[in-house]
This record gives structure tokens, C-alpha cells and sequence, in this order.
């Protein structure tokens, strides 16, 4: 191959993979995986080259199903182009959807829907079950604050990340558009070249051209609320057994005899529940008093921007996770990684201490 390869796509379980090239013409190319890691005669032969692009890929995505059979391919010159895996020739070729590079592409999970990213700051969402069009569902104008938007990547049905030059992840509600993003992930200090979401969706990797990463938890206010309702939920439970308890006690004519121990207990449970709601609203108040999320932690070790990265779960291990990341500083990296606790929740402003003598360093949660 003559030119250089701008993006890969892995399909069919592992045994082929998709990529697109910086030639203007035959680009887009499937090849055998499984014949090229037994250095059979194919190892260098593509199974399909595909028809229809004039300029360069830099980006392909097939859809999320088990055993994949379209995909799509974004260019430099803006076009947006839908495959069937098994013939050469383009099933959609459409120009115009972005007067940009179509820097990333991605199904949504039911494979009827895809969102793409562009040079020119725009978010697209397209439609693909009519099969003769892409259908403009929705557009997010200046997604990246007037600069480059570089990924766009579905969340569960109605989510999208993005990320771009304004050295912020967004996260998007396909159904409150209008609204602007409903999630900012502020802390970098360059621009947000690559995103990744863990396998559940609860933690994302982000990646810049200052060579840094980082490491968020996707729900961190909303986990928050829910804590604070929980909370809520036991406190209402503790003060209607004390309310009880406490009547009996007030009741001269009552025979019952009092369990002290079980009472004491209660006030213990409820000084202890009262406490961490206090603390729970205070870091409530201070994310959306910042109106974002900061990272949970940061990986460092490239020298340059760091063009790709990717998330893997340890299949043996629940809370353990790799994130895997290349550089244009010619090196590839593995990080090993404890996952951030979804249900731990810590003070940014460690240095101050609140009314209520809570711990601004620490956090509650499992």
C-alpha cells in the first residue's frame, strides 16, 4: 500500500478488519485477519477494495451487531458513504453532509442510525433505514466551539459523545438538542483528539494533543442525585422508627419495654445518614456550580499527541480495565487501571472545611 492507513475498523469477531487510506481513489479495503496472523498468501491482499470515494478515509465504522454486514466511510472532502461488506460498489454515496473531513462516524446500537463528526465543528445524525438516503434527524452547529469537532460516539439509544478543539468531552441528549449539551468533562489543556467508552458505558478515556489522558466517570452528577435519593430514602425509614420509638417513650401508660440498644442505634444510623447528605449536597453544589465533571485520574507517558485510543475491560476482573493509546510520538502504550468507583464521590476543593466538620479529601461511597 502506497499510502498512508488513517483508520481501522475491526469486524466479524475479530477475523477481518476494515480500513480506510490517503489515496483518492480504491481507499476503503477489507482484509483477512486470520490468513494474515498465519502469513498466508493473502496476508497482503485485501478480501474487497470498495468503489465511490474521490478523496482520502479517515474514518470507517461498521454497525454493532454480531455478524456485520454494512458499514460506513467518511472522507476528507465532507462525503458520507454506506457499504454492504460484500460488494465493491458504494450502496449510498452522498456530498454535501459536512463541508469538512469527516473525522469519525458511528452506528448507533440498533444499526439504523449514525452519527458523524467533522472539521468543519459539526455534529450530524443521520438515518439509513429508508436505505436510499442519508435522512437529516438532527445537527449540533459549533459542537467543539467554532473549532474541529474530531469524535462523535453513541451511548446507550439516545446519547452522544463528542469531542473536539475546545479541550472539553461533551455528552449530548439526541431527543434535547436544543438544549445544548446536558454534560461537560473540563480539565484538559489542549485539544481532545480521541475518546473511548468502556464496554458498560460508565467510564470514558479521553486523550489530547498534548499527549495526556484521562480518566471519567460518564454519570458522576446523576450517580450523585441518585446517592442523595437513597440517602433521603433511609433517613425517611430511620426518623419513622425513632418517631415510634420516641412515642412509647413519651406514653406513661405504655407497658412495652423500650430496646434502648435499638434506639440508640437509630440515632446513631441517622446522625451518620444526616451527615453524608450534608456532604453528598455539598459536592452536588460544586459540580453544578462548575457546571461540569473533572477527571478521576490521569495517565501520562507521551511526549506527542496522542491520535487514537481504545478501552478494554480485564475479562477476569470486573474492576480492573486497559486503556490503550498511540502517539504521534511513535509509541503505543498500555495502561493498567483500577476503575474509578461509579459510587464515590470526592471534594474538589480539598482544602476547606465545611460547617459540618465533614472530610473535603475524602468521599462516601462503595
Amino acid at each position: 500500500m502506497k499510502q498512508g492507513i488513517y483508520c481501522l475498523n475491526v469486524v466479524h469477531n475479530g477475523k477481518k478488519v476494515l480500513s480506510g487510506n490517503g489515496a483518492k481513489a480504491d481507499n476503503v479495503m477489507l482484509w483477512d485477519l486470520e490468513a494474515s496472523l498465519a502469513g498466508g498468501a493473502t496476508a497482503t491482499t485485501p478480501l474487497m477494495t470498495f468503489k465511490g470515494h474521490d478523496a482520502p478515509i479517515y474514518s470507517v465504522c461498521a454497525e454493532k451487531c454480531q455478524n456485520e454486514k454494512f458499514f460506513v466511510a467518511g472522507a476528507k472532502n465532507g462525503r458520507l458513504t454506506y457499504y454492504d461488506m460484500e460488494k465493491a460498489e458504494a450502496v449510498l454515496n452522498t456530498e454535501g453532509l459536512h463541508e469538512g473531513v469527516v473525522y469519525s462516524c458511528d452506528f448507533n446500537e440498533d444499526c439504523t442510525t449514525v452519527c458523524t463528526a467533522s472539521s468543519d465543528g459539526t455534529v450530524g445524525i443521520w438515518d439509513l433505514r429508508s436505505g436510499k438516503s442519508f435522512k437529516k434527524l438532527s445537527y449540533i452547529d459549533d459542537a467543539a466551539a467554532s473549532g474541529v469537532v474530531f469524535q462523535a460516539l453513541w451511548r446507550g439509544e439516545y446519547e452522544i459523545m463528542t469531542c473536539g478543539d475546545d479541550y472539553c468531552v461533551k455528552k449530548w441528549d439526541f431527543r434535547k438538542m436544543k438544549n445544548g449539551a446536558i454534560e461537560n468533562y473540563l480539565g484538559h489543556t489542549s485539544a481532545v483528539r480521541s475518546i473511548a467508552l468502556s464496554h458498560d458505558n460508565k467510564h470514558l478515556a479521553s486523550a489530547t494533543t498534548d499527549g495526556s489522558l484521562r480518566v471519567w466517570v460518564v454519570d458522576e452528577r446523576v450517580n450523585i442525585e441518585a446517592e442523595m435519593d437513597t440517602v433521603s430514602s433511609k433517613i425517611e425509614e430511620i426518623e419513622k422508627r425513632r418517631t415510634i420509638l420516641d412515642e412509647k417513650l413519651l406514653d406513661f401508660e405504655n407497658e412495652e419495654e423500650i430496646d434502648e440498644d435499638k434506639l440508640a442505634k437509630d440515632c446513631s444510623d441517622l446522625s451518620k445518614q444526616y451527615r453524608k447528605h450534608t456532604y453528598l449536597r455539598h459536592v452536588h453544589t460544586e459540580r453544578d456550580n462548575m457546571q461540569c465533571v473533572q477527571a478521576r485520574m490521569s495517565l501520562d507517558g507521551h511526549a506527542l499527541p496522542v491520535m487514537a485510543i481504545a478501552w478494554r475491560d480485564n475479562p477476569g476482573d470486573h474492576t480492573k480495565a486497559q486503556v490503550l493509546s498511540g502517539s504521534q510520538d511513535q509509541t503505543a502504550m498500555s495502561f493498567n487501571l483500577t476503575k474509578p468507583k461509579t459510587q464515590e464521590f470526592v471534594k474538589w476543593q480539598k482544602d476547606i472545611t465545611d460547617e459540618s466538620g465533614l472530610p473535603t479529601a475524602g468521599g462516601y461511597g462503595s
